[in-house]
């Protein structure tokens, strides 16, 4: 589930940082949803994380 939200990351704002990765790949599937929905209407990459 973590590889459609990273690919979407990817397209909008760039190159993630390794630690981000690390993050999605660690996440749990609430977490995952939760960024997504976020995704949506975010400025910037650390609105969706924060």
């Amino acid at each position: 589930m973590h590889e459609i939200l990273e690919t979407q990351l990817r397209w909008r704002f760039g190159t993630l940082s390794e630690q981000m990765k690390i993050k999605l790949k660690t996440a749990d599937e609430d977490s995952i949803k939760r960024w997504s929905l976020k995704l949506l209407s975010a400025n910037t990459i650390d609105e969706i994380f924060h």
